[in-house]
């Protein structure tokens, strides 16, 4: 059972805690489509595996583990079982706590299941735009505060013009226009607009590459998910454009292609999602 678990990195070569072994046979033998990958919660050296992640294909569900529960009379260890389809009213969220192996497999069948697509959608969209904002709100404080700066010796410029005057610009103020810091303010301000109205418009979809390196294709527009084996299964423009966010790197927008953050859609799971604008891939 040991090998059942995959391990990458840091969880190579770990044994895996007796009581998770035990509980991820059991789970096995009931459920065999699940699969499991070691992790572990905050930081710090671990000895020994005593959580693991469960998907069913690439779709992140949960995860089990053991964990010791603190109580008035000091605490004890337990079985958690956590999933998105857990809805506990206090205390934890999304997780429910055991010390019988049984119960923890019955919880298991119980909420073990993906989201359903619109639902999935949702957390995906609302992600974004809270990503979106924590992007844009600096850029325009950097822009805003450019403006106070400036603005009554533009408006001075403004009156002298209605006038019929030839006033000359500020050269503080030209110097700045020129700058190569206040081109690149200008320029990502514009080009992170374009991409977030795309966005609002939902003129585009959201790609997710899932551990089986198969692709959940979000459609914003209609709430659906598809599903294809690899890239390639993509329409070529989408294609195109998934290859440059790769190379551009995360929390960069481009221009006509989209953007990509890397955002927590299942609980338990950080992943890089991608937004591909509709229509061709053009760059400036």
């Amino acid at each position: 059972m040991n090998d059942q678990v995959q391990r990458d990195g840091e969880f190579i070569g770990l044994p895996l805690n007796i009581h998770i072994a035990q509980l991820i046979k059991a789970i096995f033998l009931k459920m065999p489509h699940l699969s499991f990958v070691a992790s572990k919660r905050g930081g710090g050296e671990i000895s020994e595996i005593k959580q693991v992640l469960v998907y069913q294909g690439g779709k992140h569900l949960g995860y089990v583990g053991w964990v010791h529960r603190h109580t008035s009379s000091g605490g004890e260890y337990k079985y958690a079982i956590m999933s998105h389809n857990i809805r506990n009213e206090r205390g934890d969220k999304h997780i429910k706590y055991t010390a019988k192996v049984d119960s923890a497999v019955r919880l298991a069948k119980q909420y073990f299941s993906a989201r359903s697509d619109e639902e999935t959608v949702k957390r995906a969209v609302g992600g974004f735009d809270n990503h979106f904002r924590q992007l844009t709100w600096p850029l325009d404080s950097r822009y805003q505060e450019f403006a106070s700066k400036h603005g009554l010796t533009m408006l001075k410029y403004m009156y002298s013009l209605s006038r019929g005057e030839t006033p000359t610009i500020d050269a503080s103020l030209l110097q700045e226009l020129n700058s190569e810091a206040f081109k690149k303010l200008y320029e990502d301000r514009r080009i992170t607009r374009r991409v977030h109205a795309n966005f609002d418009k939902r003129n585009g979809v959201l790609v997710r590459l899932l551990r089986d390196e198969s692709l959940s294709v979000l459609d914003i527009a209609s709430n659906k998910i598809t599903e294809v084996k690899s890239t390639y299964d993509l329409p070529k423009n989408f294609q195109e454009k998934l290859a440059i966010l790769k190379v551009m790197g995360k929390n960069t927008p481009i221009d006509n292609v989209g953007v990509s953050f890397e955002m927590v859609i299942d609980d338990g799971v950080t992943e890089l999602v991608y937004f591909l604008i509709h229509g061709e891939t053009l760059t400036q």
